[in-house]
């Protein structure tokens, strides 16, 4: 089983996920773990709750041939049981997520495009149950937030050559993704 990202929400309560649906938790800051398990076959690439009960994982798959099979769960007693939810989008596997409260969250799709790593922001104001694109679609590969409540986002530029010069962008939001300002370029 290979972990892919863990959750900390406090210095005793921890969940990590990985392979197969996998999660596991601790209450007792890391020195014993319980398995648990979404009804999925599919990888999780990322973790996080919002409170003790309140917890979203999303992950998938992508063939050889391109096709992805996106999922997200969302438990609502700690981890113990899982709803998983597939069918976000056939093009991208689910690599990040973040909740600001119950109804507004955030994921990062991410797949391959033109061979290289490329991914889009979605947003809800409904916990899940449905998600919306950014209006300006820019493709990027990393979403967090900071601990002053500022959204992050990291891109990559391409073009028909690879990377052009000025590939990397940083930006922050502080209105919750509606609009992006400059931060760095590498």
């Amino acid at each position: 089983i290979i972990y892919k990202k863990a959750f900390f929400f406090n210095q005793n309560t921890g969940w990590v996920c990985g392979d197969s649906g996998k999660v596991v938790k601790t209450t007792n800051g890391g020195f014993s773990w319980t398995l648990h398990r979404a009804n999925t076959v599919h990888p999780f690439n990322d973790i996080f709750f919002l409170n003790e009960n309140t917890g979203w994982a999303v992950g998938g798959t992508q063939n050889f041939s391109g096709f992805c099979y996106p999922m997200s769960a969302k438990t609502i007693d700690g981890g113990i049981t899982w709803m998983v939810s597939e069918g976000i989008d056939y093009y991208n596997t689910l690599r990040f997520i973040y909740f600001q409260n119950i109804n507004t969250g955030f994921l990062l799709m991410g797949g391959n495009s033109g061979g290289g790593y490329t991914g889009y922001a979605l947003q809800t104001t409904n916990g899940g149950v449905n998600w919306t694109g950014p209006p300006d679609y820019v493709l990027f590969n990393y979403l967090r937030k900071d601990r002053n409540g500022v959204l992050l986002r990291e891109y990559q530029k391409w073009s028909d050559a690879g990377y052009t010069s000025d590939s990397v962008f940083i930006q922050a939001s502080t209105d919750n993704g509606l609009s992006w300002i400059a931060k760095s370029k590498f």
